[in-house]
């Protein structure tokens, strides 16, 4: 009979045992595949706006034209991933634009040329206007920055689909 207990339980644990191995791991690969699209997404939205900025660059009018119309003169640029590099090095030597600093979340990023603050830890300049280049956060970063007091909040989309469209109107 003890040995017949000593099976049983011993059967129980390893069974119990397997079944919070495969629970903790399939949980551990249901949490890594859906982060995995998360940035699959993010990655395809970055994909089309580098497509729709390459469109832009085909015409006359470029950023800092527009930001110009706008009267915008000094700008920050929130996240310094892909997206923003790319818009710092196209106003980087403007003659009617100025990046004043550059805002990230990562206080390990460091660009040549521009100095980057963790949001919240910057000084207080005269700004125009934050360029979010963080697409896929942006409203949420629009909401934390206008209640930082930062009246023009706009995302590098908006901008990027304004020329096209003023591209458009002209054909």
């Amino acid at each position: 009979m003890n040995i017949f207990l000593f099976i049983l339980t011993g059967s129980i644990c390893f069974g119990l045992g397997l079944i919070i191995a495969w629970y903790t791991t399939g949980h551990k690969y249901c949490l890594l595949i859906d982060s995995l699209r998360k940035e699959n997404a993010k990655n395809r939205v970055i994909l089309r706006l580098y497509d729709v900025w390459m469109m832009v660059d085909a015409q006359e009018k470029t950023i800092d034209q527009l930001l110009l119309e706008k009267e915008i003169r000094t700008v920050v640029i929130y996240g310094m991933s892909f997206l923003g590099v790319r818009l710092f090095k196209k106003l980087e030597n403007s003659n009617h634009v100025k990046v004043a600093y550059a805002l990230d979340r990562n206080p390990l990023i460091g660009i040549p040329g521009i100095k980057i603050y963790v949001p919240g830890e910057e000084k207080n300049e005269d700004i125009d206007a934050v360029i979010v280049t963080a697409v896929t956060s942006f409203d949420v970063i629009k909401k934390e920055l206008m209640a930082r007091g930062y009246n023009r909040v706009y995302a590098i989309d908006e901008i990027l689909y304004e020329l096209l469209m003023d591209r458009e109107k002209e054909e």
